[in-house]
């Protein structure tokens, strides 16, 4: 397997496990009815859908122009990046003792791992090789 598909399947296994965890908040808490029930589902949806296509798909086109995964790739993780740290920024505005704090803090590093993601992805190759970014012609 290359560096290529390794990323790849990577970016799927995220983005199916994005889409599990809102089949499991829509089970476990309703279909959203509100518009601050539905921002976190439509956000853990949109950035996991983004990270399927970038697996699955070599380029998106938009009009006149293609994207090419890494780029798919890259805005789904700064989508779920940005909703993580919204997350962890409310929890620690409203957070009353040590649980809350707990809760603050895995959010707010889960968003920093996503946002180094999603640069690697955007810009092809700060740490991983970029070889493993390259864009099939």
């Amino acid at each position: 397997m290359t560096d290529t598909e390794d990323v790849r399947r990577r970016l799927v296994g995220g983005g199916v496990i994005a889409a599990g965890s809102v089949v499991v908040l829509v089970v476990l808490a309703g279909i959203p009815t509100t518009l601050a029930e539905a921002v976190p589902v439509v956000w853990i949806a949109v950035g996991g859908g983004m990270l399927i296509l970038a697996g699955r798909l070599e380029r998106l086109s938009l009009g006149v122009t293609a994207v090419g995964w890494p780029r798919i790739g890259a805005v789904g993780l700064a989508i779920l990046a940005l909703g993580s740290s919204t997350v962890g920024f409310v929890q620690l505005l409203e957070a009353s003792g040590w649980g809350g704090l707990l809760n603050a803090v895995f959010a707010l590093g889960v968003a920093l791992i996503l946002a180094f993601g999603a640069l690697e992805c955007w810009f092809g190759g700060l740490q991983i090789d970029e070889d493993a970014f390259v864009v099939e012609a």
